[in-house]
């Protein structure tokens, strides 16, 4: 697993959230999900 962000590898969990895993990233303190699903009508 890699920060979209900074390409850091130094990713814990943090939390659930929409239903899947939320991850924090150590180094520049980012919030993602592994997949995003896209919005729609």
């Amino acid at each position: 697993m890699q920060c979209p962000d900074c390409q850091s590898t130094h990713v814990v969990k943090n939390g659930r959230r929409q239903q899947q895993q939320n991850y924090l990233c150590r180094q520049c303190s980012r919030q993602f999900l592994d997949a995003y699903q896209p919005k729609g009508y």
